[in-house]
């Protein structure tokens, strides 16, 4: 929301504050020249305000996130989303010479056993994971320093394709 108070109009308001019979021609042009920086210079003050109010208005809530990272990633299609990070029980992989319950089997012998990652299992936890499309190019290292601007500090994040 602007506030009318900022909203200047720099070349009209130099012309009401000009006298009638000055407004035109040389002494005209003159003036508009000078307010030119002091109009430059609103513009810059107008953009800086309006990067801060997006700053300020995300937050570390999870919709905010998405808006953020759909905003600068993904605007027409809106595809990136966030979701809880999933967490699986460990599986431990053993030799045949160690005589333990599991072991890795092969393509051939059996049951198949997942392997997951140190995130996926708790050892080292993720407490949300940012999912992005496959078809969408975008710069990973952004979008890491985005979400850490961004997040609550002490969370942690995992960014995975789908």
């Amino acid at each position: 929301m602007n506030r009318p108070i900022y909203d200047v109009n720099w070349g009209r308001l130099h012309q009401l504050l000009m006298p009638t019979f000055m407004r035109n021609g040389h002494i005209g042009a003159m003036g508009a020249a000078m307010v030119e920086p002091v109009n430059a210079l609103h513009n810059k003050f107008t953009e800086y305000r309006n990067f801060l109010r997006y700053w300020l208005a995300i937050n570390g809530q999870v919709c905010f996130l998405q808006k953020m990272l759909n905003d600068r990633f993904d605007t027409a299609l809106r595809r990136i989303y966030i979701a809880d990070a999933v967490y699986y029980a460990p599986v431990y992989i053993f030799e045949d010479a160690e005589n333990k319950a599991l072991r890795l089997n092969l393509d051939g012998e059996g049951s198949a056993v997942f392997l997951y990652t140190n995130q996926e299992t708790g050892q080292t936890p993720v407490d949300f994971t940012v999912y992005v499309p496959n078809g969408l190019a975008y710069n990973a290292s952004e979008m890491v320093a985005l979400l850490d601007a961004y997040k609550v500090a002490g969370k942690n994040y995992n960014i995975t394709n789908y």
